[in-house]
Order: C-alpha cells, then structure tokens, then sequence
C-alpha cells in the first residue's frame, strides 16, 4: 500500500474537505464555499488514484451532483443509489471517509464500489450497470407501504440504460415509485464511448425525421401568420437543436409516467439545488437529465476518457500509466484478442461480439482491424448472447468476449437460446478466477460451476498463453456451445505462435501430462507433455514412482507445477495433470493415471462447490471406482472476497503453491490407498 499522507498533511493541503465528516457537515458551508471545495475533491481524487488507480473519470463527473444531493436530502433517510458505483468516491467524501480514501482499492481498505458494509449512507454494492432503479422501486414500495414520506433517489448513467433490467424498471406501475427521483447522468460514455440507440436519443447529434418534420411544419404554420410570423420562424431556426433535445427525452421518459427536467449543467450547483429543491416537493416519480464532463478538472483524463475511466496508478504531472517492468510478458486478455483477431481475417464467419467493452476484452485492435466482424451491443448481455444466437443459425462463428462476472448476467440465455437450441457460439470469459482489486462484485469465481450444469455446454481453460492460443482455435473449429476462461494479468512468459497456421490442433476433450517431479527419470527430457504410455512402462518397469497426482485447470497448473518443484525436494514425486477440459472431461486420461498413482489433488482458482474439483469426483463416482482413490478437492471456499491483490487473495483461498504444497504433503504422507491397478 502506498505511503498514507499524514492528517496534518491533509488538514493543510485540503482545509474545507477535512471539515466534513457527514453531509451535515456540508450543509454549513455557504454556496460560495461548494466551489472551492470541489477543487480540493477533485485534486485528492487525481491524488488518492494516481496512487492506487481507480475509477477516476466518472467519479470528477459527478462531484458537484454529489453535493446538490447531499445538501438537498437527508442521507440514509433519503436513500441516494448509484447505479454501478465507480463514481461514488465523491460521495464516500462526504460521508466520513475523506481520510480513509488513502486505502482505496486496497487489502482491508475502501471499496471502488458502494459497500454496505462501509456506511449506513452505501445503499446498494453495485458493480453491474442498470440495478439502481429496481432496487429504487423496491425501496419506494416499502416506503409507500410503511407511509414514509422520505425520497428514493437513484442515479444512473446514460449507458446503464442500454441495461434491458433498467427499462424493466421504468416499466413498473407509477403507483410504486411516486417517491422516485432519477438522476439521468448523461455524459456520452461508459467504459468506452456509448453505442446504440439510447444515445442517439439523448445525444446533440440526433436528425429524427420525425421531429424535423415536427419543426417544418411549425415553420411552415407560423410564418404564414401576418406580422409576427417571420420573427418567430426566426427563433425556431435558433432553437431546433435545443427543440429536439428537449421533446425527444420528454416523450420517451413522460411514456414511461415520469416528469422529465433537463437537460441541465451537471456542474452549475445553483441550478442543481433549485431544481432539486421543487422536485423534492412533488409527490410524482421525476427524472432530472444533466449533463456532465467524464474526467472534468485533469486534462489527461478529458483527453482520454477511455483508459482513465478505470486505471491503475499514474504519474500525476503527466498522466501516464505507470509502465508494468521490463520483459513482463503479454496478459491473457491481449493474447486473446490478438489470436480471435488472426483467426477472423483468415475466415469472415469469424463474429467478435462485446458489451461495452472494447477495450477491457483487448477488443479495440480487433474493432479497428475488422470493424464489420465486432458488435458491441452496450451494457445489455443478455441481448449480446441471443444476438449471436441468431448470428450462429445463419452460419456465422460468433464468439462473445465478455468478463466472467457479466457473463452471470445471462445465464438464462446462455441454457435458454443457445444450448437447448445446440447452437454454436463461444463464450469467452476474461477476468476469470480472482481480478484484485475490483472487489466481490467483479471476481470471476464462478463460471466453472454455472456453465457446467448446462447440457451442450463444453468447458476449457487454458495453463498459459500458448495453451489459450491453441484453445481459442480448438474453440474456432468445435462444432456446438462452447466457454473459455482465462485470468486477468500477465502470461508466464512462454513462446508464443506468430501465426495461426502454426498452432497445433488440440483434440477436443483432452488433457495432458504436464510435469513428473521425480529425480529418477533419466530418459525423459520433460517435454511439454508427457504421454501416458510412457509414464505406464516407466512406472511398470519400476523406473518411477508417482506419489501424488496434482490436477490442474487452468493457471492453476503452473501453480501446481511450482508445488510439485517443491514436493521433489522433499523426496515426494508429484505428478501434474493438465486437465485442460473441465466438459467434457478426459476420462480415458483420469482412467489410466489413476492406475498409475490413486491419489489425486484438484486445483481450480474457482468456487469448490459444483467446480472442476466436483466433476472429477463425479466422474469417479460414475465409474464406481472413488471408494478406491484419496481425492482432496482445493477450490475457492463458500464465501465472497473483498478486495486486495489476486496473490494475496488466493493464498487466502488456499490455491496458491504454498497451500497446495502442504495439502499434497497430507496426503502424500497417509496411509497408500490401494491404487486401481493393484485392485484389479
């Protein structure tokens, strides 16, 4: 954790933002004094995230918004929910945790989200778009049944509305949310810039021929009036622009039984507290439309809205990214792209598909090389995946590239639209397994299990770089449902294919032998993978011995390899199975090395329960051979995981090569369990 700047320090630096500790706090300070305020928010902001990265443009958004709300409402009484949450720092603030922002992100610090945990003022842990207006409404009907005057406001972003749940919302009967103020906060972003229709309709640039030929005909009407008709016409011509912006969102939200205000200045507080003021007098659900600047007060971030939406740590003068060191070798997620992206100029049935997200699936390159083959649908999953539904009935290979924790977000379409169907589209999951410092809400843990349950389905995860390129072109040439995962970070430093045409043909469904940590092996010279006929004659001849069997899926097969290093100093010899498939799962491999050595570890940086552990018991039990075999089972416990780095998350989990060193010592060093060769 970096250095923590000193009370006194800060007391200095920031004078009006120590002085508040809760939104009473901020109530005393005159209007005047709000103005130098924010600066003093937005240079800790740029400060605190320099140091540690975060969500930086949305929260210098929203600064001034987050006093009118706090000025305006009584907090917690008057529930304020931001939608996601990455531009909540401003209104952490202000609730009392100015000083302990210092830790943000960080093991044992403040979340980047809401976190109820934190504060009585952190209503809803959002870290998925479009969740702010059904918990709103909810929160409303409690209110109206409880006859609690107090106001529900919920702030949201205008790409949270490409959210299909938020229209779900806004669909819900005006009876339940009368006490509902909406915040629209419009400023043309998410991750990357907004796509689809929903910001055509709130964007300047919209040309409706609908609402032209409104304006032409008021045109034509008024000038033919005697006298005042020219000047009038005169005004129209003005205002046309501001005429569109303002009936075009009127319509759509007023539909929706909302009275609609804006578009206002998100950064004039004047006007944010008289509008505010009025609104909270109504007894109607209201929706206030502003419009803010993403990255308002650092330049760096207003020139580049995209990498300082979330980012790590940065030179403050300069706003550069802190470089990672030399010869770190290229993450997965680029590895990935780059691949999809070879494989797609090669065939044009090749279809990349996002959800607002470009850049964070390395997808950008890919967008700019073949922008015709890459959809990105906005904040809305769901639809990403019934969409390459339709893509794939008609032939085409659509692969959605979407982060292991959205992909939750679809799951009934995943069985509903794509595997009952047996259609064949590949799931690509980034982020899988433990991501840092995002926290609980963005943890990939659980993808092995929810896709495993689903019939069609196939499974695989790759050990390393090399292994991912070979897997996304086994993935290219399966026929059916299909998911990969792979983690965030770098890759293990491996050689990589430079072309395609050079990656090897993996069959589908099978694992290897990765690793013997035995001294006594002369004749092998550990290649990449050690076929199993050898190590049964090698075994058969008594030229070695396996002791233990550690399984591997994943990154976690390098994890398990540095054990089984660390085993063989110990005198233990530890064999690693790349399993490689999770479904369906390599039985014949699993067979006749549990013949070799009947005792087995699994290792998956993934939930335990229904994971990659469970299916090889199953598989097992199916054989009705696992009363015959010692498997223990390491996986991520029943529990969710706040933030802090993925090393240190892990070692908590138990995964990491030191827990698996002490794990396979146990069981190693117990009383041998006949093996299935000695059985039989």
């Amino acid at each position: 954790m970096p250095e923590l700047i000193t009370t006194e320090e800060l007391k200095k630096r920031y004078p009006l933002s120590m002085s508040i500790s809760s939104p009473d706090d901020l109530k005393k300070l005159s209007v005047e004094q709000l103005k130098p305020l924010a600066e003093e928010y937005r240079d800790y902001l740029i400060e605190v995230c320099s140091r540690n990265g975060g969500h930086l443009g949305p929260s210098l958004g929203v600064v001034e918004l987050t006093f009118a709300l706090h000025r305006t409402f009584d907090s917690p009484k008057d529930k304020i929910i931001w939608d996601i949450g990455h531009q909540s720092y401003p209104h952490k603030m202000i609730t009392g945790r100015f000083e302990r922002l210092q830790t943000l992100r960080q093991e044992g610090g403040i979340s980047g989200f809401c976190r109820r945990h934190e504060s009585v003022h952190d209503i809803l842990g959002a870290g998925h778009a479009g969740t702010s207006l059904s918990t709103a409404i909810g929160i409303c009907e409690a209110y109206r049944r409880n006859k609690d005057p107090h106001k529900v406001i919920s702030i949201i972003g205008d790409a949270a509305l490409t959210s299909g749940m938020a229209y779900e919302a806004l669909h819900q009967s005006t009876e339940y949310k009368k006490n509902l103020i909406v915040i629209l906060n419009d400023n043309e972003m998410s991750i990357s810039p907004n796509v689809g229709a929903v910001n055509a309709f709130l964007s300047s640039k919209m040309s409706s021929p609908f609402i032209n030929k409104i304006h032409d005909d008021l045109k034509s009407a008024i000038s033919k009036i005697p006298i005042v008709g020219e000047d009038v016409v005169e005004v129209l011509s003005r205002v046309k622009n501001s005429f569109k912006n303002l009936l075009i969102p009127t319509v759509i939200f007023e539909g929706f039984g909302f009275r609609y205000f804006g578009p206002l200045d998100g950064h004039d507080v004047p006007v944010l507290l008289e509008t505010l003021e009025n609104v909270k007098q109504l007894n109607e659900p209201v929706l206030i439309h502003i419009i803010t600047e993403k990255g308002r007060g650092y330049a760096p971030a207003l020139a580049d809205k995209v990498t300082f939406h979330g980012c790590g740590p940065y030179d403050r003068e300069t706003g550069k990214l802190y470089k990672e060191k030399a010869g770190t070798p290229p993450g997965y997620t680029k590895i990935f792209a780059d691949t999809l992206l070879k494989l797609a100029k090669k065939d044009p049935k090749v279809i990349a598909i996002t959800g607002a997200m470009p850049s964070g699936t390395g997808l950008s390159v890919f967008e700019k090389e073949l922008p015709s083959q890459l959809y990105d649908v906005g904040i809305a999953e769901q639809h990403a995946v019934t969409f390459a539904g339709g893509l794939a009935i008609e032939g085409y290979k659509p692969f959605v590239t979407i982060y292991s924790t959205f992909m939750q977000r679809a799951y009934d379409q995943i069985i509903h639209d794509i595997c009952i169907q047996n259609l064949n589209v590949k799931f690509c999951m980034d982020r899988a397994g433990f991501v840092g410092a995002d926290g609980a809400t963005h943890h990939g843990n659980y993808d092995l299990g929810f896709m495993r349950t689903i019939p069609n389905m196939g499974i695989c995860a790759p050990r390393d770089e090399r292994e991912l390129q070979e897997l996304v072109k086994a993935l290219d040439k399966h026929i059916g449902p299909a998911s990969l995962r792979y983690a965030r970070g770098s890759g293990t430093g491996v050689e990589l294919y430079q072309d395609v045409d050079q990656i090897p043909d993996i069959e589908w469904g099978t694992g290897e032998i990765s690793f013997l940590g035995n001294a006594l092996v002369k004749e092998e010279t550990r290649p990449r993978s050690i076929p199993i006929e050898w190590l049964e004659r090698m075994v058969k001849a008594n030229k070695t011995r396996v002791d233990i069997v550690l399984v591997g899926i994943g990154i976690t097969v390098s994890w398990a390899i540095k054990a089984a290093e660390q085993l063989q100093k110990e005198g233990i010899n530890a064999l690693v199975l790349n399993a490689r498939f999770v479904k369906p799962l390599d039985g014949e491999l699993f067979r006749r090395v549990a013949k070799v050595c009947g005792k087995m570890l699994t290792i998956e940086e993934n939930v335990r329960m229904a994971g990659f552990g469970s299916a090889v018991l199953e598989f097992f039990e199916s054989e009705g051979t696992l009363n015959q075999l010692q498997i223990k089972c390491l996986g991520i416990p029943d529990q969710f995981y706040e933030q802090a780095t993925q090393a240190a998350l892990q070692k908590e989990a138990g995964i990491d090569s030191d827990s698996i060193v002490i794990a396979a010592r146990a069981l190693a060093g117990e009383e041998a369990a006949p093996t299935l060769a000695k059985a039989q």
